[in-house]
């Protein structure tokens, strides 16, 4: 029997567990963005390494070994599976303070990839089968957050740390030669997750897997639910694809255009743009738990998928004008507006997939949902750039080449969504019918 899941105290305390290792998971991510200078002086690193290993090869890993993992999910156990990844790239955070060069660290930044890559997944097929279906998309609004307050923490505490231990710099360290403060950075943020890891083997089981009627109607393999489902699931994906999009974009060009556009000091505008994609990203994740979430079971998917349309919708105007203003307090302040937005739509990117893949192809489901967003989301920030290098061929032009870029994108988002919003009705309309008994049994 399932375990009663009539009270949020039931679901709460695992749900906040899971928002742990997520938070884990992000602050350990971000330790390089925090160290880059004396990181990049003490390996002799370029700055194409040092987006090497921050960004296109970890997120390429990351995608492709969610989907290899994702099996394991559907058919083993997720919670032992969520402590082996746990140990693993908390391990492998530590071994990267120890690095000699560019190599060791890629490797360990891969393997930090590869375990890290099934979180998300796993933990939000745990939340599926340990809450209400009407509270899945509050509960993984409530995952999602942690993804926000990991990347906030790891940027609060890591100056600050990086600073502390600058006091210990050129100290002999007994087998690794004169320490560096870096190093210790790296070595510090990777201990907490080998003792988290450790408290959730003992106290964490694992949860019975939920079965619905519809679900059981045998969706076979995920290659024959993909078939069937595709026209649904290309749109939607087509739109949390394009959101996506945006989002790495703005993380990736932001600051960029606060100094082009606004001439603003690079210390200015990270701390902007900071405090704005932080503050705003945290209060569009508690949105998106008040929207996404309703109390019928019957219309879960429908009422997720439509309000993700009618948010991409809102999003639309001042996404393209928020480049375009002359004011920097302005753009700022419909900055804020996008990331809630934005981020309000992107907690519960993956939640329609929960609601209507099966437990035996969920898992994998969302693994390639996930792939497929990622290959298409890299390519804004390209974009970005190629507009200004080759049609605008300057760099101060960032604010037309953003504006273009997003209205682009917006149309295409809107485009795909509605339709999917069409048809995840006709999916829910389905799925209750079907569990209404025939007046002839």
């Amino acid at each position: 029997m399932v375990q009663d899941q009539s009270s949020w105290r039931s679901w709460l305390p695992r749900v906040a567990t899971l928002d742990l290792v997520y938070l884990l998971a992000y602050g350990t991510r971000q330790v390089p963005s925090l160290v880059v200078g004396p990181l990049r002086q003490s390996l002799h690193l370029s700055d194409v390494q040092i987006g090497l290993i921050q960004g296109f090869a970890f997120l390429l890993v990351y995608a492709i070994s969610a989907l290899v993992l994702s099996r394991i999910v559907d058919r083993g156990n997720r919670v032992r599976l969520v402590v082996v990844c746990l140990f693993v790239w908390s391990v492998l955070t530590v071994v990267s303070g120890l690095a000699d060069d560019f190599a060791m660290l890629l490797i360990t930044r891969i393997g930090m990839a590869m375990s890290q890559s099934i979180i998300p997944v796993t933990a939000l097929s745990i939340i599926y089968d340990i809450t209400p279906r009407a509270s899945v998309p509050r509960a993984s609004v409530i995952f999602m957050m942690a993804a926000y307050i990991g990347g906030g923490a790891a940027f609060m505490f890591g100056g600050p740390l990086l600073v502390w231990l600058g006091q210990y710099q050129g100290q002999a360290v007994m087998g690794f030669g004169s320490f560096e403060p870096w190093r210790g950075v790296f070595i510090l943020a990777g201990l907490p997750g080998i003792v988290v890891g450790f408290l959730i083997f003992l106290f964490m089981r694992e949860p019975q897997r939920r079965v619905e009627p519809v679900q059981a109607a045998a969706q076979g393999s995920l290659i024959a639910f993909l078939r069937h489902n595709a026209r649904f699931l290309l749109c939607l994906m087509t739109m949390v694809a394009m959101i996506n999009l945006v989002n790495i974009t703005v993380l990736s060009w932001i600051p960029a255009f606060l100094m082009r556009v606004h001439h603003m000091a690079a210390g200015e505008a990270g701390v902007a743009a900071g405090i704005t994609l932080v503050a705003s990203g945290i209060c569009g994740c508690m949105l998106g738990t008040y929207l996404m979430s309703q109390d019928n079971d019957a219309v879960a998917l429908s009422h997720v998928v439509r309000m993700m349309v009618k948010l991409v919708t809102l999003l639309f105007v001042p996404l393209v004008l928020m480049p375009l203003m002359p004011l920097p307090q302005v753009g700022l302040g419909l900055l804020a507006l996008d990331v809630v937005l934005l981020s309000a739509i992107l907690s519960s990117a993956l939640t329609p997939l929960q609601l209507f893949a099966g437990n035996d192809v969920r898992g994998r489901a969302m693994a390639v949902g996930a792939l497929y967003t990622a290959a298409i989301s890299g390519l804004g920030p390209v974009v970005v750039g190629a507009l200004t290098d080759r049609i605008f061929h300057a760099p101060e032009a960032i604010n037309y080449a953003l504006a273009i870029t997003f209205g682009v994108v917006g149309i295409i988002a809107m485009v795909a969504g509605w339709p999917a919003a069409r048809m995840a009705l006709r999916i829910d309309r389905a799925a209750a019918a079907s569990r209404i008994p025939s007046i002839a049994s």
